[in-house]
C-alpha cells in the first residue's frame, strides 16, 4: 500500500518535468440525438474544435468565438434517424467591418456555402437559413464547419447549427 508523506511546511510551488513530447488526448464523446421529430439543434457547447476556435461560456456568447485561424475546423457527430430533406440554419454573430468570410459547412460529406454577413456586433446574434441537404443514410453524421477564405481577422462567433426535416 502506497504512503505519502508530506514534509512541513509545504512548499507554495510545485514544478513538474516532463521529457519528451506531451499529446493531449479528449476522449470521444457519444454522436448527439435528434429531437422526436428528427431535427437536430447543434450546440457550440457540445462541438469539438481544431485551432483557435474554442468555446466562449459567457453568458451572453455561449459560442465558438476566437475563430481566427484559417484551417480552423468546428464538428459534432451525430445520430441520423430518419432519412430525407434537411434545412440548415445557423445562429452566428459577427462584427460588421469583420464580415465577408466564405464558409462551408458539410454535412454527411455534402457541402453547402456561404458568405458570412455582418450582424453588427460579436454578441448581436442573427439566425440564417443557408441551405438544404438531402441526408439518404442512417447512422453516424458528421457536421463540420470551416472557413473557406477569411476576409477579416477572424471568421464568425458561431452559436449553433440546426437542421430541421422538411
Amino acid at each position: 500500500e502506497p504512503k505519502i508523506f508530506i514534509k512541513e511546511p509545504m512548499p507554495e510551488v510545485f514544478v513538474v518535468e516532463f521529457t519528451g513530447k506531451l499529446v493531449a488526448i479528449t476522449p470521444p464523446t457519444p454522436p448527439l440525438v435528434p429531437d422526436v421529430n428528427g431535427n437536430m439543434l447543434l450546440k457550440a457547447i457540445d462541438a469539438a474544435t481544431v485551432g483557435s476556435a474554442h468555446y466562449e461560456a459567457d453568458e451572453s456568447k455561449q459560442c465558438i468565438g476566437f475563430w481566427t485561424g484559417a484551417t480552423d475546423v468546428v464538428s459534432w457527430k451525430f445520430d441520423l434517424k430518419r432519412l430525407g430533406n434537411y434545412a440548415v440554419q445557423i445562429e452566428y454573430a459577427c462584427e460588421d467591418d469583420t464580415a465577408g468570410s466564405e464558409v462551408e459547412i458539410t454535412i454527411g460529406g455534402k457541402p453547402i456555402s456561404f458568405t458570412v454577413a455582418g450582424t453588427g456586433s460579436w454578441s448581436r446574434f442573427s439566425t440564417v437559413e443557408v441551405g438544404s441537404v438531402g441526408l439518404a443514410k442512417t447512422g453516424i453524421v458528421t457536421v463540420s464547419v470551416k472557413a473557406s477564405k477569411m476576409k477579416g481577422f477572424a471568421v464568425m462567433n458561431l452559436r449553433s447549427v440546426k437542421l430541421t426535416a422538411k
